[in-house]
């Protein structure tokens, strides 16, 4: 159990979500990334909010990086496509939604765990 500030604990956190997107890639990262923000704050700052934070932040990183390096494919289809800021302003919120949602479970699974090595430790 970490005893950082939110901050510290969030910024450390995505640290370890740019990390583990590198190698793996997936929607999982925001489950860990929420659990490890929220596992590594101090005992009376933990809240699953905090890991919600982390990972609304990690997402906004990874769609903003998605974003500038594209998907490759071939020119044909990249000439026909167009701008279409509908889908990017939706992309984007659900995105957020769903970082939100995961780093949320995340952090409360690690306020659980937090409280079940808690009453071990006094029983």
């Amino acid at each position: 159990m970490g005893d950082y500030e939110a901050g510290t604990a969030t910024l450390i956190s995505i640290i370890f979500g740019i990390v583990l997107f590198i190698f793996f890639g997936g929607v999982f990262i925001f489950v860990f990334v929420g659990f490890i923000a929220t596992y590594l704050t101090r005992e009376e700052d933990r809240s699953s909010s905090v890991g919600a934070i982390a990972t609304l932040i990690l997402a906004v990183m990874l769609f903003i990086y998605n974003m500038i390096m594209g998907p490759e494919m071939p020119y044909w289809i990249s000439s026909m496509l167009g701008v279409d800021i509908f889908s990017f302003v939706a992309g984007f919120l659900l995105t957020c939604f769903l970082a939100v949602l995961l780093g949320g479970l995340g952090g409360f699974l690690a306020v659980k765990a937090s409280q079940l090595g808690k009453t071990e430790q006094v029983g």
